[in-house]
């Protein structure tokens, strides 16, 4: 009894010694391991960033469709009586049924040249005591259900006698800088009318508020409105009628037979096909975000974390090197291989546990941040951030895993280490005279140079470990310049290449020559180039879409080829049609995995529903949007119809553009009018905004990456240098002649790097474009050489700044102990 208390006595003060030592190794290298703490820091905080963000824009989405009644499937038609309703409810598997009316408006806002563009909604015809009105705040009613039910944010509803009462959604509202009783002129149906803003709203249906086929979201110009449905039944003439519906479906019903039916009900009232909310454009982009966030928390931190486990292993093994005396002495006083072995796990623990705690502090602020730059592109009616607990403790698992996996193999070789193995010194390496050293000598290279040239050649494995870290540090600096090259292209392609146009302006219908003629007569236009536009579903075997069909002017010659929207093939060259052929655009040719030569089946989702067969004979580059191309000529045929046209292209006098959006502005016709220029001016706006604070939180977590690994390899190499440095010194060399070779074997493995780091970082790019494609976008595989020096500047900076604070170890070689030691 008293035996095995001496033994546990004895046992807890070896382990308290061991502790005693790991403190003060810790406290003498102190800014080395959180060198690589901050690594793991890194990574845990881009985990944690990215799936507590995930996590919470999740759960914020589901809440708000659910609470909000989401529609399950939507379609829009011509015109519908409202008694269709009930056959529509009757439908197997629908749980509710709400029709609208929903028509778009040209704006007039205050302090906005172009004119924008507004989306008018019907809200449901409930009463303040109607069950289907839930929720009160001091402004009274703050939730209109039916299906997509809108929250009010601010002000009160449209009162049901007002005719120019309007509830704003709050991204146009804000945008605009307008205020409660604020006034736009809108044109309906061809009259100017006054619509009053009473209230700021919110709907499932616009958590991102974009218009079919725009770029990026422009707030400014593009608006949804909510108002009374006798209102909006007035206004575009659909008294008792509705001309679209969002359907509900019992839970456990798949949405493909409701839609195959809902179809037939519609198709005699000029429905334009259904679809699901997987379809249902604001709800796609979200799903993207969610599925792209999901990729980053997977992917990027592998990247820290397998920097940081490798770095653990190299100081760990060198620590471990130095020590093999003090190793062989304590297992010759009794210590087991296991309490040595454990010793140094808790090294790799410790620093390990140190970056988890620091990620995911200051990854759960950086997911604050991140959800403050979504907050202006995804609205929800309750939208603050709070730390996931569960995010944090797998984030805090995982790098302990890292940094103790990392350190498993020198921990291993600890505990097999024989004591009298280790009592003795290493084998020193044998070297001898090669090739190297004869073309260095025959180059008459400095002798600093040779030398550090001839240790970094005897060691390869050591100097390739080394460039290794250091060019995965270069590569996180390519991959945070490459999300800002990418969508810099997709502008210059959409703006500058491809589109050319000033403005593109669209009907409120299919209209005759005449209307074109019109254009081309106002006073400043330069150009006009008409284009016909039709929903379609395209289809090949199992796979089929819901797309547009562009019918534009693209002839054999090039006078009669369209100039202002051109299509362009993988090369950038101009694409032309052959009659009765058909163009996809690359992201929908690889969605229904087809290429030149295929036959597609097209069935039109308008008037007689026509179906024929067309052969594929081009793919055409676009980074957005899943549009078909034909000849004009082509489209007229297949339609059976006249030269109609659903908007036109200009090219204009820049000058005298505020007379032409005058003059539009008085077209009833017109439904809406897009500025090239205000485009652009929105998305580089909404780059900055995005992408500013991104591309800080990118640059800091590569720095991070480069600091810890020269830092460390810096350390190491003096370790080992330490003797031949004062020997040197002892010699006659001069500080700046030792500190040359110190500092030249960094600088070069430096330069051997960021060359390295580039290939990486630019297969990276490639991998995150391919990974993060969508059936809305594609992401071009592009890094620029500006982005190359940034990264190998800023790579090159890291290196020397670190080598630097190690440098100054050198002044204060012991060199008495130098001389001790080679006697």
């Amino acid at each position: 009894m008293v035996s095995g208390h001496k033994r546990t006595a004895s046992f807890g003060k070896r382990i308290r010694s061991l502790d005693r030592k790991l403190l003060r190794e810790l406290h003498d290298s102190w800014f080395a391991f959180l060198a690589i703490a901050l690594v793991i820091a890194s990574g845990v905080a881009v985990f944690v960033m990215a799936l507590s963000t995930l996590a919470f824009l999740d759960h914020a989405r589901n809440a708000y469709y659910e609470r909000y009644r989401f529609a399950d499937v939507f379609a829009s038609l011509t015109r519908a009586p409202r008694s269709l309703a009930d056959e529509i409810a009757r439908i197997p598997g629908v749980a509710a049924v709400d029709t609208r009316v929903v028509d778009e408006v040209k704006l007039v806002v205050p302090g906005l040249a172009e004119p924008a563009v507004g989306r008018m909604i019907s809200l449901p015809e409930y009463g303040i005591a109607d069950p289907a009105l839930v929720g009160t705040g001091a402004g009274g009613v703050r939730q209109r259900t039916g299906l997509n039910g809108v929250h009010l944010v601010r002000g009160r509803w449209p009162d049901q006698g007002a005719a120019n009462e309007v509830v704003a959604s709050e991204a146009f509202f804000q945008a605009n800088r307008l205020a409660l009783g604020s006034e736009l002129r809108g044109v309906l149906q061809g009259r100017f009318q006054r619509l009053t803003i009473v209230g700021v709203g919110l709907s499932p249906e616009y958590v991102f508020q974009i218009r079919s086929g725009d770029f990026l979201p422009d707030d400014r110009r593009f608006g949804v409105f909510w108002g009374t449905r006798r209102q909006l039944e007035a206004a575009f003439d659909m008294r008792g009628a509705f001309n679209d519906v969002s359907v509900r479906l019992a839970r456990g019903t798949m949405s493909r037979p409701v839609i195959d039916r809902l179809d037939q009900l519609l198709r005699p009232f000029g429905g334009g096909g259904a679809y699901d909310r997987g379809d249902q454009l604001s709800a796609r982009f979200l799903n993207d975000e969610l599925r792209q966030l999901r990729a980053t928390a997977m992917v990027v931190p592998l990247i820290f974390l397998a920097v940081a486990a490798f770095l653990l292993n190299l100081v760990l093994a060198r620590r471990i090197e130095l020590q093999r005396e003090a190793i062989a002495t304590l297992k010759a006083f009794g210590y087991a291989g296991w309490e040595i072995g454990w010793h140094f796990l808790k090294f790799a623990l410790v620093i390990a546990g140190t970056g988890a705690v620091i990620g995911s502090v200051f990854g759960s602020w950086l997911a604050t941040e991140l959800c403050d730059i979504y907050a202006n592109f995804f609205r929800f009616p309750a939208f603050e951030f709070r730390p996931n607990p569960k995010v944090i403790g797998l984030a805090i698992i995982v790098s302990l895993a890292a940094g103790g996996g990392g350190a498993w193999s020198t921990v291993a070789r600890v505990v097999r280490l024989p004591a009298a193995e280790a009592m003795r010194p290493s084998v020193p390496v044998r070297y001898g005279r090669g090739g190297a050293d004869a073309l260095w000598a025959w180059l008459q290279l400095p002798i600093h140079l040779r030398m550090t040239l001839r240790r970094l050649s005897r060691r390869p494995v050591a100097t390739g470990f080394a460039a290794l870290g250091i060019a995965l540090a270069t590569a996180v600096l390519l991959i945070s310049r490459f999300a800002i090259d990418a969508v810099e292209t997709m502008i210059d392609f959409q703006f500058t290449i491809a589109q050319r146009q000033d403005l593109r302006v669209t009907f409120r219908q299919p209209l005759a020559p005449a209307a074109v003629e019109e254009l081309r007569t106002l006073d400043g236009v330069l150009r006009v180039e008409s284009f016909r536009a039709i929903p379609v579903r395209l289809r090949n075997a199992h796979r089929d879409r819901r797309v547009s069909i562009v019918g534009i002017d693209n002839g054999p010659h090039p006078r009669d080829r369209a100039q202002l929207y051109r299509l362009l093939d993988a090369d950038g060259l101009p694409i032309v049609i052959p009659p009765g052929g058909l163009v996809l655009s690359d992201v929908l040719a690889d969605l229904l995995d087809v290429v030149p030569g295929d036959i597609m089946s097209v069935e039109v989702l308008e008037e007689r529903r026509q179906r024929f067969l067309v052969p594929v004979v081009g793919i055409a580059t676009e980074y957005m949007g899943t549009n078909a191309y034909v000849q004009r000529s082509t489209l007229h045929r297949w339609l059976q119809e006249e030269r109609l046209s659903s908007g036109a292209f200009l090219a204009t006098d820049t000058a005298r553009m505020r007379s032409i959006y005058d003059r539009l502005q008085e077209y009833p016709l017109v439904s809406a009018v897009v500025s090239r220029f205000a485009s652009l001016d929105a998305a580089r706006q909404t780059i900055r905004e995005s992408h500013a604070k991104m591309l800080g939180f990118q640059t800091f977590f590569a720095g991070a990456v480069a600091l810890g690994v020269v830092y460390n390899m810096a350390r190491l190499t003096l370790s080992e240098q330490r003797r031949e440095l004062a020997t040197l010194r002892v010699l006659g060399f001069t500080r700046t002649e030792v500190s040359m070779i110190f500092l030249g074997e960094v600088l070069v493995v430096t330069l051997i790097a960021i060359p390295l780091g580039w290939l990486i970082g630019m297969g990276l790019c490639f991998a995150i474009a391919q990974g993060f494609e969508s059936d809305l976008y594609r992401i071009p595989w592009v890094v620029n050489s500006r982005s190359l020096f940034a990264a190998g500047a800023l790579t090159l900076v890291s290196s020397l700044a670190s080598a630097l604070i190690v440098r100054r170890s050198i002044d204060r070689l012991d060199l008495i102990a130098v001389l001790k030691d080679q006697g």
